[in-house]
């Protein structure tokens, strides 16, 4: 189980809030979701139910890259701060270089890869192997060293199965695994 408290910075603390969630499969704004009752601001920043009692967010079991986000938005509509968690985050490094796996449906039919610490402005070398189906391409990196990229891990014929991103600068050569075809590692 994961618990998150929530601070909010920056919003004015004299308004009622409410906390929303979007589910990973929501088509949009429309499939926000309430979570209890109105919130405000306490003076640490934090969501407060009530007097002396913060709101918390309890993860039960999440799978590994699945995105919590939640929205927070005052009840007049004109403020709104967004977030998104994900408390078994899929992760590759080497030095500065990180790849990031998020999963956009549940048992990995669509996957958002992320990377970033790699030179700016930068063509770098992309590779993934699903199972031993191999693809290869070029990603460029913007002025702040970020890529991403969405890819369909699944093999024609496989349920499940394992695929290994690796991406390669002339600094870094970050990898990273995932399994598909399930909600589990």
């Amino acid at each position: 189980m994961f618990v998150y408290d929530f601070y909010a910075k920056g919003l004015p603390e004299n308004l009622n809030y409410g906390l929303y969630s979007l589910a990973t499969m929501a088509a949009g704004p429309e499939g926000l979701q309430k979570q209890g009752g109105d919130l405000t601001i306490g003076p640490k920043g934090e969501l407060m139910d009530g007097p002396g009692d913060p709101r918390s967010l309890f993860i039960l079991d999440p799978a590994p890259g699945e995105a919590f986000r939640q929205v927070l938005l005052s009840n007049d509509g004109k403020y709104r701060a967004l977030l998104s968690l994900i408390p078994k985050p899929i992760e590759g490094k080497d030095r500065q270089c990180i790849i990031n796996v998020v999963r956009l449906m549940p048992k990995f039919e669509l996957a958002f890869i992320q990377a970033t610490g790699f030179p700016p402005n930068a063509e770098i070398d992309f590779q993934s192997d699903s199972l031993g189906e191999v693809h290869n391409g070029k990603l460029k990196t913007n002025a702040d060293g970020y890529t991403d990229t969405g890819i369909l891990p699944f093999v024609k014929g496989k349920s499940k199965g394992k695929t290994e991103i690796r991406m390669t600068s002339s600094q870094c050569s970050p990898k990273v695994t995932f399994h598909w075809g399930t909600t589990t590692e």
